[in-house]
């Protein structure tokens, strides 16, 4: 077999024979820094997540803090067969792989963008392709249409000048051959893709693209003795599962979203097991029916036999594995392709939507109550 070296910016917590975790440290505070963002406090006030500002420095700073590192700089000279890529913009590394002179591949994490995958050859009709930051599916009306147009040129208009001077890092630090990384990524060999029909949308794909939606997901297994006995406590009533996912740190929302959840939990007739990443004498108001953890095995728990509905953020594997355990869903975007991921599921019949803007403790009762009490959503999410 061949051993994996992986580049990212998150210091490993664990170690697997034949993998290497390279992770320089001006990437990783870069990352630090720049994710310190009050995701969920900046969606109910109605403000972007980010600034365009944010948005255009993103790229070409996060390359300037890779290549700059020495721990990414000795990779070049050692050899490699195949260099695996996030397809969520990969320029910067694409100046890595002309310089090591390997072919590459991308996978595509988040399912509805589309970027790499046109300048693939991919044809990607802004009539039936959502930009993946907003709430549209593939059925628009023409305003829709017209509007998921507009967001996407205005996308462009930032992404465009943001690679250039990106290009300009590349060559800083790698050499002024490398080519234009517009078309190294038109190079790519193979991609795999995080989607498939019945839980993103057909598209019209070329031969070296294969779709790989919820290859990471598994039967339950059991649940550690705590969390078994916790659920056990519910009797026949079963619990609730409440995770906000790895990106949106739910122990940095504002004081009042906290409160609204908890006067809500306190009212359900469930036990909640609720992700949350602070330390649980830090709240002194939780309900009696609401056990927290910092880290909760969610495939573990979505197949519980007494899990009786899922409330989260929307990301993209959450909903896979929601759909692969055929749980119905309360759904809260916050930002990047979270609506997009919603608006596909209430379309699909298994989630109900709450916007954070407009959110109150008696709209998310009501909601976790219909998701339960209505067979349709579990029938559609089976």
């Amino acid at each position: 077999g061949h051993n994996i070296t992986f580049l990212n910016g998150f210091p490993a917590d664990f170690t697997l024979h034949g993998l290497q975790e390279v992770t320089p440290s001006g990437l990783v505070e870069y990352i630090r820094n720049y994710t310190n963002w009050d995701l969920l406090g900046a969606r109910m006030r109605g403000d972007m997540p980010l600034s365009l500002w944010d948005v255009f420095r993103f790229s070409w700073q996060i390359c300037d803090a890779t290549l700059e590192d020495k721990e990414t700089m000795d990779l070049l000279g050692r050899k490699f067969d195949l260099m695996i890529l996030d397809g969520a913009f990969p320029e910067c590394a694409l100046g890595l792989v002309y310089r090591l002179g390997v072919p590459f591949m991308y996978i595509n994490t988040v399912g509805f963008y589309t970027g790499t995958m046109a300048l693939a050859g991919n044809p990607v009709p802004y009539s039936t392709t959502p930009a993946f930051y907003r709430p549209v599916t593939d059925d628009m009306s023409f305003f829709e249409r017209l509007s998921n147009a507009f967001y996407t040129l205005v996308g462009d208009v930032v992404y465009t000048p943001s690679m250039l001077y990106l290009q300009h890092m590349v060559r800083r630090h790698l050499g002024s051959d490398v080519p234009n990384i517009w078309n190294l990524s038109r190079n790519v060999s193979f991609i795999l893709q995080n989607g498939q029909a019945s839980v993103t949308y057909p598209r019209p794909l070329l031969p070296n693209v294969a779709e790989i939606a919820c290859i990471h997901c598994k039967p339950a297994a059991p649940l550690p003795k705590d969390l078994e006995d916790f659920i056990a406590g519910a009797g026949e009533s079963g619990f609730i599962y409440v995770s906000m996912g790895s990106s949106v740190k739910a122990a940095n929302m504002p004081d009042h979203l906290r409160q609204l959840l908890v006067q809500a939990f306190a009212r359900l007739p469930y036990r909640v097991l609720w992700k949350y990443e602070a330390s649980p004498a830090l709240l002194t108001d939780l309900p009696a029916n609401v056990k927290i953890g910092r880290w909760l095995p969610q495939q573990d728990i979505l197949g519980h036999r007494k899990l009786r509905a899922f409330v989260t953020h929307g990301g993209l594997l959450s909903m896979f594995e929601t759909v692969f355990h055929g749980v119905p869903v309360v759904t809260m975007p916050v930002f990047c392709d979270h609506d997009a991921n919603a608006a596909k599921a209430v379309a699909d019949g298994y989630a109900l939507k709450l916007d954070l803007e407009t959110i109150t403790s008696e709209r998310l009762v009501r909601a976790i109550h219909k998701v339960i009490h209505d067979p349709t959503y579990r029938r559609e999410a089976k």
